[in-house]
């Protein structure tokens, strides 16, 4: 029963963490949109744009200002969507890479510990 808990923990086991792990950067990227945000940083923020430019030129001027205010508003907080986004899929990916790193040790810990107390070290 140990040697198959061993052998699940180096390979299936490892594989779950490894596919787990990449399935939460997937969730974290979807949920943030990134690659979307990315590619409508300039888009006018929530369709809000003036189209009425039929009564004149200081409507047609004051519709340009409200499109030209949208896209700068929509920019600013597509850009800070995306740099939380970006700070958050990074720290999870080092978390998870530090959790990766860990796993094949993981099992041992018990035994260095009863090893230490043992040799009087702790």
């Amino acid at each position: 029963m140990i040697i198959a808990y061993f052998l699940w923990w180096y390979s299936s086991g490892w594989k779950k963490q490894f596919d787990g792990s990449r399935a939460r950067l997937a969730r974290i990227e979807d949920f943030f949109s990134v690659s979307q945000l990315a590619k409508t940083l300039f888009a006018p923020f929530h369709q809000y744009s003036a189209n009425e430019t039929g009564r004149g030129p200081s409507e047609a001027l004051k519709a340009w200002f409200n499109r030209s205010f949208s896209r700068m508003f929509g920019f600013v907080v597509r850009t800070f969507t995306i740099m939380v986004g970006m700070f958050v899929l990074v720290l999870v990916c080092l978390v998870q890479i530090t959790w990766l790193l860990f796993w094949p040790i993981i099992p041992l810990v018990p035994i260095i510990y009863v090893t230490l107390i043992v040799m009087g070290a702790l």
